[in-house]
């Protein structure tokens, strides 16, 4: 999206292209992915019901909203963004009919489902060693390919970097954002620095080492995200303003633009599978972050480092990530003299 922003100004044009063209994708945006999937969950409930899809009233969004939590299980505090993405649709295609005081009662009675739909937050199941380390061995057995290749690559990056889906996925994070650098005095042993322009950030307290973070190599071939990426990159052939992952067939042929969160997921389910991954489909995107603090942790015994490698502001929010107990007497005769 930025990317065509950029071109959008590169190419010149008057100022009403300029703005017009940014209103385009918003409707682009507005009608696609998150939002999109909104609308159809509203036409199922209604389908389902027997009720026509338009008008669009108070009564058939709680409808939905209903469905959503008590049928199909989901956490009541995603009520609130699912309305939201369902009044960016109607509102981009034209069929947003409420008044102002209809959305207001409509989002006081989503409150009032909610307080009756306590919910639990459940952490992602840690990716670590353990799963990354029969993963990679499937995908070491398989014919090599593009595809193979990313899926090592997308894996180990994620988990070494410490990275969010938000930051790796959807064509965030482009080939130009993947800096190598390499092995010297100076630089140890090299690996590559990612800016993350998508990371999360406290504005008022920007810090610029907020913008990116780093993947250092290691002598574990098998578990290196600098050889990984290295080799992905060298045979992938991409441009500098590609997203460094993109939607693949298994023979390796580029199918779509950036990988999508949803089929990272869907994908790394599959792989773990075929590897014998015990619970396979409990693993999301979100795993890698949570299973790359706990091993790294392992290894450094760091908090603060890796609290700066994956952009922790909170020290309590970073805890909720890392998956051992560290309240140990093994841990605390280490420290403590």
């Amino acid at each position: 999206m930025r990317d065509r922003i950029f071109g959008a100004m590169d190419r010149g044009g008057s100022a009403t292209d300029l703005g017009q063209m940014v209103q385009r994708l918003r409707a682009e945006h507005a009608t696609s992915g998150v939002y999109a999937t909104a609308w159809r969950d509203y036409e199922s409930v209604c389908r389902a019901r027997g009720e026509a899809t338009l008008p669009l009233t108070a009564a058939k969004v709680l409808a939905m909203a209903v469905d959503y939590v008590a049928r199909r299980g989901n956490q009541a505090k995603g009520v609130s963004a699912l309305v939201t993405r369902l009044k960016a649709y109607a509102l981009t295609t034209g069929v947003w009919s409420m008044s102002a005081d209809d959305e207001e009662r409509m989002r006081g009675d989503s409150r009032f489902l909610v307080g009756h739909f306590p919910y639990a937050v459940k952490p992602a199941a840690a990716i670590t060693y353990e799963e990354l380390d029969q993963a990679l061995a499937w995908l070491a057995r398989q014919p090599p390919t593009d595809w193979t290749r990313m899926m090592r690559a997308v894996m180990t990056v994620m988990h070494g970097g410490l990275l969010r889906g938000s930051e790796t996925t959807d064509g965030h994070l482009l080939v130009r954002d993947a800096k190598r650098v390499h092995a010297s005095d100076r630089e140890g042993r090299g690996g590559y620095r990612l800016e993350l322009a998508w990371r999360k950030k406290r504005k008022l307290a920007f810090d610029p080492r907020d913008a990116y973070t780093m993947i250092v190599k290691r002598d574990n071939e098998a578990r290196c995200p600098v050889q990984a990426l290295d080799d992905y990159l060298a045979k992938a052939r991409l441009r500098p303003e590609e997203p460094l992952f993109v939607e693949r067939a298994r023979s390796g042929k580029a199918t779509g633009g950036g990988l999508s969160y949803d089929s990272l997921t869907r994908q790394i389910r599959e792989v773990f599978q075929a590897a014998g991954v015990v619970n396979a489909y409990q693993f999301t995107g979100r795993g890698f972050r949570a299973g790359g603090h706990t091993d790294l942790y392992r290894e450094v015994r760091d908090f603060n480092l890796i609290g700066l490698l994956g952009g922790w502001k909170d020290p309590k929010s970073q805890l909720l990530y890392l998956r051992l107990n560290c309240l140990s007497f093994a841990h605390l005769s280490e420290l403590i003299v």
